[in-house]
């Protein structure tokens, strides 16, 4: 693999993923029980494994390598919104009230899994631009672009209802929800 660092693309990645990696691992270690870190620590995981999957997919010269990693890259983007929705759920305290949805969503995750490695999500990767390798989406790519842009909008518009319908008796947490509502 060329870990030259031939383009900003590759740049961002790598910082990227440094980035999703420690502040995981930072959330998680400051309080492993809370819920809340659980969320963030397997979405910004997630969103780790995603970011250096790619960076391997578009910087190896090799095929088959690149295919493989595309397939991580996917398999890690399932699961980010479905952990940042929890994550939303936890902050808010309306996991009881939300968890069906959650359910279905881990279900279209669990499916999503299984389609990744085929033709139909995926249908090959190739160079483009100035990536050694790219993907090309398949037919069934948009519903998992839907899956993902849907969860997470649902999550965002939890935070926002939460910041709206709340009393928050203590302003420093009415700004942090706002932090994360920005952030997101």
């Amino acid at each position: 693999m060329n870990f030259a660092f031939n383009n900003l693309y590759q740049i961002s990645l790598f910082i990227g993923g440094i980035v999703a990696l420690v502040s995981s691992i930072t959330v998680y270690y400051d309080g492993p029980r809370r819920l809340e870190n659980v969320g963030w620590f397997l979405s910004n995981f997630f969103a780790a494994i995603w970011s250096f999957g790619y960076l391997f997919m578009i910087s190896t010269s090799d095929h088959d390598r690149a295919y493989l990693s595309n397939i991580i890259l996917h398999w890690a983007a399932t699961f980010i919104p479905l952990f940042y929705f929890f994550f939303a759920l936890a902050i808010t305290n309306t996991y009881e009230k939300y968890k069906k949805f959650f359910y279905i969503f881990s279900f279209w995750a669990v499916l999503f899994l299984f389609l990744n490695p085929t033709k139909g999500f995926i249908s090959d990767v190739f160079q483009k631009f100035v990536f050694n390798f790219a993907p090309d989406a398949g037919p069934l790519y948009k519903y998992f672009a839907l899956y993902f842009f849907l969860i997470v909008l649902f999550a965002i518009f939890i935070i926002y209802k939460d910041i709206v319908i709340r009393n928050y008796s203590d302003k420093m947490e009415k700004k942090r929800m706002t932090f994360i509502l920005i952030a997101s």
